[in-house]
């Protein structure tokens, strides 16, 4: 019998950011096979971008949520709102966050505690910046 895939053995991710970064390198060095790979994951990157079609199908996230989480995936890293040209990408990168953590977490890709950090706490510390 062949052994068994590496990513069913691999242990869940602690966030939506941290699967959705990981499937976003994944990709990325399936295209370029310069890029450096990145370690097993408990899924495949299909399994990550399903959850993705199925928000985007229900109308959760639209078509500009995905291309956030497309650029920034591709550059390794999420948006920093303290930039003021990546506020407004801070802001559609976590509500695509918000959206995507519980269907990951209903297929045993994500695990651990939710975000600790409130949405109202999070939007007025935007604000304020």
């Amino acid at each position: 019998m062949p052994p068994a895939p590496s990513f069913q053995t691999a242990p869940p991710f602690a966030t939506a950011e941290a699967a959705w970064l990981w499937t976003a390198a994944t990709l990325l060095a399936r295209r370029d096979p310069a890029a450096t790979r990145p370690p097993p994951g408990p899924c495949r990157p299909e399994d990550v971008l399903k959850c993705l079609d199925g928000l985007y199908r229900t109308n959760t996230i639209e078509l500009l949520h995905a291309r956030i989480l497309r650029t920034w995936g591709w550059r390794g890293m999420a948006p920093n709102p303290a930039r003021p040209r990546e506020r407004c990408d801070c802001r559609l990168w976590q509500e695509a966050m918000k959206g995507l953590d519980g269907p990951l977490r209903a297929c045993g890709i994500v695990g651990g505690p939710r975000c600790a950090i409130p949405a109202e706490l999070l939007a007025k510390a935007m604000l304020e910046l």
